[in-house]
């Protein structure tokens, strides 16, 4: 009868103990880590938890879900556990809860069953709030040291523990048990963890790892991972992984070590692995407790992020040059012009100049202008049905004396019947005259152009053929993304942006098409295959060309033109003046409105942002004048269908986007006398 009862007060002693070494552990745990029994009620939570949720452990324990949590939360929180105690499988799940203060939080939780030390079911539960991942990194590291360290402490603990149970013989048995169940409840925690966590001897050698390990590496501990883990690390790595490794045996101090390490699919990841040693009494390793937390993600991410830092500063110094080649004949071509008489060669020259300068600037800034609209999908196409084969060949027409004086060989072969597509004709005569551009662009004197169309599998197809650089496979890999450039630089006619081809693939999907790009390798040339559907019934075909003659001069009208830019007011009236107009220049929009109500002229062309009143608002004020007839016309370098949309609704009758073509504007007066 003593023995009886000396014997159950120490059961409940060693049963206490179990039950306050649960908690301890919980409670030392720097993740919110919680118990529920089988009512759902929380039994045990350390403060992590208690943090989380933003309640005092006090105000939780014996709480269910319904009692801190908005319902719509807490049914969704009742139906995981229940799974979890009915199947006794365990569940992760991403959910969302609302904590103390109201705020909303992202977690990741992952939920087990297990058994307390009556032998009662319990759900172990493990969060891991993810709403600021990215800021929550450095935490999570210093969060594996504590918990690392915690651990480390605890173990040694729980093994003097072992060594005082096993000096009494009479309680031995009982102190084995309860010491292998807390060795399988600090397993049920490492399990729960995210990273690999694993333990090592003093001399290196690992004597446990987590199911993290088997499942990343596809070999069980048995299998030899746990002996020859340094397989699994890349070739590359192997060296400075060991030396490193052998360096922290040596000295003992902590590991910590970046390398690729091999999935179960043979794939390598980016590893962030780091193992802290516990001492002995004497201060000695006993003990070597290491994680590895996956950095793949990260690194792509870096390496992302570095490459578009790379080509965005790869851009703006191609920009810089590609502005900058224009100014220099632009310059001399004016100082050209101060020199030399009307009339001359020289001075026709240096016209020519200008014009061709120009109207290069204004290609590099509309292409930046397209790529921009199209990306961001503010493109609107004006379709119509057109024949293919004439846009062709029209086009062939345009470029063929700039194709033979560069030294090219222009072979063309066209079907005899027409080709009927529905489009912006526009649109396709850009892209293909960009892949006309960069076969002449990419072609040495001598090389030849072949430009075919044809029918295929209900698409018209064309095709350019050229015999120049070529491309190699890692140049074929990005020859249609935006701001690269493909071939030797510096080499003949190169140079560009690298939007011509990205353009083209653009406009071949807003048609529903397709473009390819084909080459042996450099020096072999290259083929671009441009593919669009064919229309479903032929009718009458559009025309493919606009007229190249500029329209003759409206008779003398009275122009007023609003305009801050001096040089643009000056450049537009003299050039109005030529055309046998009556012109009128004002500055600011409140002398633009005063001189158009004083002179009540034919047309007022007026730029948007001026000094003072907008364009905007000056159009408003002369058409609430009945008495004002005048034509009013926008012309800024505010370009989007928005822009024009707000024109219109302004009171303006045409909008024209700087730079604009003084033919347009010439034809627009002239069109004047039919309304």
């Amino acid at each position: 009868m003593r023995s009886s009862r000396v014997g159950a007060p120490l059961e409940r002693e060693e049963t206490a103990r179990a039950s306050s070494s649960l908690e301890s552990i919980i409670g030392s745990l720097p993740s919110p880590v919680f118990v529920k029994d089988a009512q759902h009620r929380w039994i045990i939570l350390n403060d992590s938890c208690c943090q989380l949720i933003g309640r005092q452990r006090e105000d939780l324990l014996g709480k269910s879900d319904f009692d801190v949590f908005p319902r719509s939360e807490a049914e969704v929180f009742w139906a995981k556990d229940d799974e979890v105690f009915a199947t006794g499988r365990t569940n992760e799940n991403e959910e969302l809860f609302t904590d103390g203060a109201r705020r909303t939080h992202v977690v990741l939780t992952r939920k087990s069953l297990h058994r307390d030390e009556l032998g009662h079911p319990i759900l172990l539960g493990v969060i891991t709030d993810i709403t600021e991942r990215k800021q929550a990194e450095e935490a999570l590291r210093r969060s594996h040291d504590e918990l690392d360290r915690r651990v480390a402490t605890r173990t040694r603990e729980l093994e003097r523990a072992n060594a005082q149970l096993i000096r009494d013989a009479a309680e031995r048995r009982r102190a084995s048990s309860l010491l292998q169940q807390s060795e399988e409840q600090f397993r049920h925690l490492a399990d729960a963890l995210p990273q690999i966590v694993w333990t090592a001897l003093p001399n290196g050698e690992l004597d446990y790892i987590n199911s993290r390990g088997p499942e990343y590496a596809g070999v069980p501990v048995e299998g030899g991972l746990r002996h020859r883990w340094l397989e699994f690390v890349h070739p590359d790595d192997r060296k400075r992984v060991w030396d490193r490794w052998e360096h922290s045996l040596r000295s003992g101090e902590v590991y910590e070590c970046e390398y690729r390490l091999r999935r179960h699919d043979g794939v390598y990841r980016w590893q962030l692995v780091r193992a802290l040693p516990l001492p002995d009494g004497q201060g000695r390793v006993e003990r070597w407790f290491g994680t590895a937390t996956d950095l793949e993600d990260q690194k792509r991410a870096q390496e992302a992020m570095q490459e578009e830092d790379r080509r965005k500063n790869d851009f703006l110094a191609m920009l810089s040059h590609e502005l900058r080649n224009p100014l220099t004949p632009i310059r001399n071509a004016t100082g050209l012009l101060r020199r030399t008489a009307p009339g001359t060669p020289d001075f026709d020259r240096a016209r020519t100049i200008l014009e061709r300068q120009v109207a290069l600037l204004a290609r590099l800034i509309d292409d930046l202008l397209d790529l921009s609209r199209i990306t961001r999908g503010k493109i609107v196409l004006k379709k119509e049905r057109f024949d293919l084969v004439a846009l062709v060949r029209t086009l062939l027409d345009d470029r063929c004396e700039s194709l033979q004086a560069d030294g090219l060989v222009v072979e063309l072969e066209l079907p005899d019947e027409p080709l009927s597509v529905e489009g912006d004709p526009a649109r396709v005569a850009q892209a293909i005259g960009n892949l006309l551009e960069n076969a002449q662009r990419y072609t040495d004197r001598g090389g030849v152009v072949h430009v075919e169309v044809s029918a295929e599998g209900g698409a018209a197809v064309l095709v350019v053929r050229d015999t120049g650089i070529g491309l190699g496979p890692a140049a074929l890999e990005h020859v249609f993304t935006p701001f690269v450039q493909v071939g030797s630089s510096g080499v003949g006619r190169r140079g560009g942006l690298g939007l011509g081809l990205s353009l083209v693939k653009y406009l071949a999907e807003l048609h529903a098409g397709s473009v390819e790009a084909h080459s042996a390798g450099e020096g072999c040339g290259s083929t671009f295959a441009f593919r669009i559907p064919l229309a479903a019934r032929p009718s009458a075909l559009a025309a493919a060309r606009p007229p190249a003659v500029s329209p003759a001069p409206a008779g003398g009208r009275r122009v007023l033109v609003v305009e801050d830019n001096p040089d643009a007011a000056e450049s537009l009236r003299l050039m109005l003046q030529l055309d046998g107009h009556e012109v009128e220049v004002a500055v600011t929009g409140e002398e633009g409105l005063a001189r158009a109500r004083a002179a009540r002229p034919d047309v007022v062309i007026c730029d948007i942002g001026l000094p003072g009143i907008s364009g905007y608002d000056l159009a408003r004020s002369l058409r609430a004048d009945p008495s004002m007839e005048a034509c009013l016309v926008a012309v800024t370098g505010y370009g989007q269908p928005q822009d024009r949309e707000n024109a219109l609704r302004s009171g303006f009758e045409h909008h024209l986007t700087k730079p604009y073509d003084h033919d347009d504007l010439q034809k627009l007066l002239a069109d004047l006398g039919t309304r």
